[in-house]
């Protein structure tokens, strides 16, 4: 994705964040408990991502409550926000460490790569 796009993209997504009314709560749909684990889950994803991808720089990263197809309760997801050069990619993982999406220009097969070694290798 070329940056101008990623940048439109992300302060597309930091005003939705400060509109917060129109957001559903997690609440709804987890407890306490399991909302927190959850978040602890993906804050100890975010950090070993971090310090083992040195390839890409981590620009940014916000959580989603993603809703399930079939009636399946909805699952926590975040955004990571991946850059190298001019070049901007966006990466979606749930809280269960799975990939649910890519950027609609795709994402280099060495950060996919380099990302699920290092699930393997550090948090599963």
């Amino acid at each position: 994705m070329r940056k101008e796009d990623a940048d439109r993209y992300k302060a597309e997504e930091d005003a939705a964040d400060d509109d917060l009314d129109s957001l559903e709560d997690p609440l709804d749909y987890f407890s306490e408990e399991d909302l927190s684990a959850a978040i602890n889950r993906l804050n100890c994803l975010t950090e070993v991502l971090e310090d083992e991808i040195s390839d890409f720089a981590l620009d940014k990263t916000s959580d989603y409550l993603d809703s399930s197809p079939r009636g399946k309760p909805p699952e926590m997801v975040r955004s990571f926000w991946w850059s190298k050069g001019m070049n901007d990619y966006i990466v979606f993982i749930d809280s269960s460490y799975q990939f649910r999406g890519y950027g609609q220009d795709g994402v280099p097969e060495e950060l996919i790569t380099t990302i699920a070694n290092t699930i393997i290798a550090n948090v599963s």
